[in-house]
């Protein structure tokens, strides 16, 4: 897995932010949002397409997330206070933001919390705000897991310890028990991962169970923004045949982004990115 730089920077109020690079170090700066039950690893598939574009993706891991210090009740919109301090460390003044699957709110969040900073936005199978309406369309392990982080606590973090503990000890099992909750698109292009690196995402992404137990409320709370909000041009990316997250979600967030293009891929799940790296990739190749 390759890995440019791994690096934590301490924030104004006393947190640390864990992140690390890849692609092309003196490309075009990315940051990378990562998804779901997952950390700031899960970019890594892109590292080469990233350097054939002159690319730099920057990938933290969220509060709470591997070795970034947790932060309750935080909302969608407060990652934008960390975002801003990171890049401003880093001397860069703009950039693109890219997210995937959860982290896709994130990504929108710069686009409309920082838009004279933000120069494109590309979210590949997001979540537009929930409500209980959406809540029940979205698939049931997710819906499982908000519910235990909700009403259940202490049996959300020993869900987490446990599933960490056994991406540690058992990554093959926990790849193929992933794996049949995959339609068959996202089975194929999942199972083209290096072995065990899925695994090592997750196992990192569990260092702390109460950080993805908040994690999953934050994804739940109101975001502090609107879609309309974001004004930076928008790419949104999903196949038809993914399981995880409807492909409806997208079409309505279409509707909202002001300037936006929908990409809608047949024969394609919610591992679509994985598959076409140079396409999604491509508007921060153009954009400085």
């Amino acid at each position: 897995m390759p890995v440019l730089a791994q690096e934590s920077l301490a924030l104004p109020d006393g947190r640390r932010l864990s992140w690390r690079e890849f692609g092309d170090p003196s490309g075009n700066p990315v940051i990378n949002n990562h998804g779901g039950l997952l950390c700031g690893l899960d970019i890594s598939p892109a590292h080469f397409a990233a350097r054939r574009l002159g690319i730099r993706l920057i990938s933290p891991d969220r509060p709470g997330v591997g070795d970034s210090t947790i932060a309750m009740g935080r909302r969608t919109l407060d990652w934008t206070g960390d975002v801003a301090v990171l890049m401003d460390s880093l001397g860069i003044p703009r950039f693109g933001a890219f997210g995937w699957s959860l982290g896709g709110q994130y990504a929108l969040a710069l686009g409309a919390g920082l838009p004279e900073r933000v120069s494109a936005v590309v979210v590949v199978a997001g979540c537009p705000p929930m409500s209980p309406d959406r809540v029940a369309e979205v698939n049931r392990t997710d819906r499982t897991i908000l519910r235990l982080c909700r009403d259940h606590p202490t049996v959300a973090r020993t869900m987490f310890r446990v599933m960490g503990a056994a991406a540690v000890g058992f990554p093959s099992l926990v790849e193929r028990a992933t794996s049949r909750e995959l339609s068959p698109a996202d089975r194929r292009t999942f199972s083209e991962l290096p072995d065990g690196d899925f695994a090592q995402w997750m196992a990192h992404a569990m260092t702390q169970p109460e950080g993805m137990r908040e994690e999953y409320l934050a994804w739940a709370r109101p975001w502090g923004f609107g879609a309309r909000d974001v004004v930076a041009p928008t790419s949104l990316w999903h196949g038809v045949d993914d399981d995880l997250v409807p492909v409806a979600w997208s079409r309505r967030m279409a509707d909202e982004v002001a300037d936006v293009a929908l990409n809608v891929v047949p024969g394609q799940g919610h591992f679509v990115a994985y598959s076409r790296w140079d396409e999604v990739l491509a508007p921060f190749a153009s954009i400085a």
